[in-house]
C-alpha cells in the first residue's frame, strides 16, 4: 500500500477529486467556455481550505492542480455579454461547450458535520443546476434519450 493511501490509489495514481477532474487538461477543462473564471474559483476555494486546515495533502493538491497547463480550446474564453450571465464573486457559472450548444450551470455546496468533527468536516456535496431555459431543456431532452 502506498504511504499516502488517502491521496493515491492502489496503482499509485492520484485519487480522482473534483479539482483534478475539472482542471486537468485532459478532463473537462478543455470544454469549459469560461475556464479562466472556473479555474480561479477552484484554486481560491482550495487555497481557503489549505489556509483553514493547514493540511499538507491539500497544499500538495493545490500545488499540483495550479501547475496544470491550460488547454487551448481554439476559442476565446471571455464572458459573452449576450448570454445574460454576469460573473460574480459569489457565483461563477460553469459554461460547457457541447455538441448541443453552450450549457450553463450553477452549483450549490452542502457540507456536513460539526467544526470539531474531522471526518465529517471533509464531506461535501456539490450539486449543479441549469442556469437557463436552454440548458434545462437540453438536459431534460438528453435524459429522455432525445438529442
Amino acid at each position: 500500500m502506498h504511504p499516502e493511501s488517502a491521496t493515491f490509489t492502489r496503482t499509485g495514481q492520484p485519487r480522482p477529486n473534483v479539482f483534478r477532474l475539472a482542471l486537468h487538461p485532459d478532463g473537462p477543462a478543455g470544454r469549459l467556455a469560461n475556464l479562466e473564471e472556473v479555474r480561479t474559483l477552484f484554486l481560491e476555494r482550495l487555497s481557503r481550505q489549505v489556509n483553514a486546515t493547514g493540511d499538507t495533502e491539500l497544499q500538495r493538491l493545490h500545488e499540483e492542480v495550479s501547475r496544470y497547463p491550460i488547454p487551448s480550446s481554439g476559442e476565446e474564453s471571455r464572458h459573452d455579454p449576450a448570454s445574460g450571465h454576469r460573473p460574480s464573486p459569489i457565483q461563477v457559472p460553469l459554461r460547457i461547450r457541447s455538441p448541443f450548444g453552450e450549457l450553463a450551470m450553477f452549483s450549490t455546496m452542502a457540507t456536513f458535520g460539526a467544526p470539531a468533527d474531522v471526518t465529517l468536516a471533509e464531506l461535501a456535496i456539490e450539486l449543479f443546476y441549469p442556469l437557463d431555459d436552454f440548458t434545462a431543456n437540453t438536459l431534460h431532452a438528453l435524459t429522455r434519450g432525445q438529442s
